[in-house]
């Protein structure tokens, strides 16, 4: 089984014209097959999870999946299972 974390974002710093500025990493991450979410897995701000179509995705009991940036559903056969424990 899988333990979903959720993918870390690097922050940047740079200047220009003496003017401060942060710029933050973007992430993308995309499940196939069959994947296992035992936690929670949380998508922020600044990240994308896409799920490809035919992705298995099983919820442990007490799992969620919060999204604070994108999701994107490749359509084809999409089903989540909750797996009593």
């Amino acid at each position: 089984m899988l333990d979903m974390v959720s993918p870390t974002s690097a922050e940047n710093e740079f200047q220009t014209d003496s003017t401060m500025q942060s710029v933050q990493a973007r992430s993308q991450t995309t499940w196939s097959g069959s994947v296992t979410v035992t936690t929670e897995y949380t998508v922020s701000v600044f990240d994308e999870l896409i799920i490809s179509a035919c992705t298995n995705v099983e919820m442990g009991s007490g799992a969620r999946i919060y999204i604070e940036g994108r999701l994107t559903v490749e359509l084809n056969a999409f089903m989540v299972r909750t797996c009593e424990r």
